[in-house]
């Protein structure tokens, strides 16, 4: 088990050496971090923002930026990013969460056509839900 904080980049950092020293390579990634702070906007502090956006987004661009070239280059890799239905619809007191969400899909679309020549798939999974259509 390698723990971390994943909103760190030093810790993230050290999670991949430690992986690529234990299994010499990876070839699945699973973003599943995720917090949520329920508030009204006039209630937020930029730090619960913060955190909020760290935990859900910004976690993802560094596990991914720290796995995705021992995934290059093999023909294979996957990713799979824990969305939510809060990306394509949302409530009230739910602001960050949604944003983060929403960034979090978009982030995964990205990601998914910038890899695929790669052969490494990068999806969004709502657990239980398909998106609206």
């Amino acid at each position: 088990m390698f723990v971390a904080d994943v909103t760190r980049e030093d810790q993230v950092a050290r999670v991949e050496r430690e992986v690529m020293a234990a299994y010499g390579g990876v070839q699945i990634l699973i973003n599943n971090a995720g917090i949520n702070v329920r508030k009204t906007i006039t209630e937020f502090t930029l730090d619960e923002w913060n955190s909020v956006i760290d935990t859900n987004l910004t976690s993802v661009f560094l596990l991914c930026r720290a796995f995705v070239p021992h995934m290059k280059g093999h023909g294979y890799g996957r990713i799979l990013n824990m969305t939510s239905i809060m990306s394509w619809v949302s409530l009230p007191g739910r602001a960050a969460y949604s944003s983060s969400k929403t960034a979090l899909l978009g982030l995964t679309r990205a990601l998914a056509l910038e890899l695929a020549a790669d052969g490494i798939t990068v999806n969004g999974s709502v657990p239980g839900r398909s998106p609206p259509r």
